[in-house]
C-alpha cells in the first residue's frame, strides 16, 4: 500500500509505502493415498491454511519543498494475526501427491495449488488484482522404527 500526505502548508510531502514481503500460515493438509505398486503410492486432496502473520517492509519519504531537502527510512515490520482487508484469513488449496519407499526411506513430491486468492490489491491504475499461490514441494522422510 502506497499512502501520500501534503501537509496544509503544501511545504512537507510524506510517502509511507508498505510491501509484503512474507506471509505464514498454519496449514492442514488431507489426502488419501493408493499403492498403484509396491513402494509406490499416488494421492490427492485438500489443505486448509490460516493466516498466523507477515512480514511487511516499510518505507518512508519525507520531502520539505522549501529546504530541497529529503529524509528517507526502510524497516522491516513483523506483524503477528494481521487482519487487514487484502488478505484473506483462510484459504483452501487442492493437492496431488506422490511417494516412493525404499527400505527406511520415503522420496516424493506434493503439489498444491490455491482454489481461491490469498490476496487481492488495487494496483496503481485502479485494477483491482488477485493473487492464488502454488507450490511444489521435495518431500524426504526416514523412518526410524516400524511396529509390528
Amino acid at each position: 500500500t502506497r499512502v501520500t500526505m501534503l501537509d496544509t502548508s503544501n511545504t512537507n510531502n510524506n510517502t509511507t509505502t508498505r510491501i509484503l514481503k512474507k506471509t505464514y500460515y498454519h496449514q492442514i493438509p488431507l489426502s488419501f493415498n493408493f499403492y498403484v505398486k509396491p513402494n509406490w503410492s499416488v494421492g490427492a486432496g485438500a489443505m486448509y491454511s490460516l493466516f498466523h502473520g507477515a512480514v511487511v517492509e516499510e518505507e518512508m519519504k519525507n520531502k520539505n519543498y522549501q529546504t530541497q531537502t529529503e529524509t528517507f527510512s526502510r524497516q522491516r515490520l513483523h506483524i503477528k494475526h494481521f487482519t487487514d482487508s487484502f488478505l484473506y484469513k483462510t484459504q483452501a488449496h487442492f493437492l496431488l501427491q506422490t511417494d516412493y519407499h525404499w527400505n527406511r526411506f520415503s522420496l516424493g513430491l506434493r503439489y498444491t495449488k490455491d482454489l481461491q486468492p490469498f490476496i487481492k490489491f488495487t494496483q496503481p491504475d485502479g485494477v483491482v488484482n488477485e493473487q492464488k499461490n502454488q507450490s511444489l514441494v521435495f518431500i524426504l522422510r526416514f523412518r526410524l522404527w516400524k511396529s509390528e
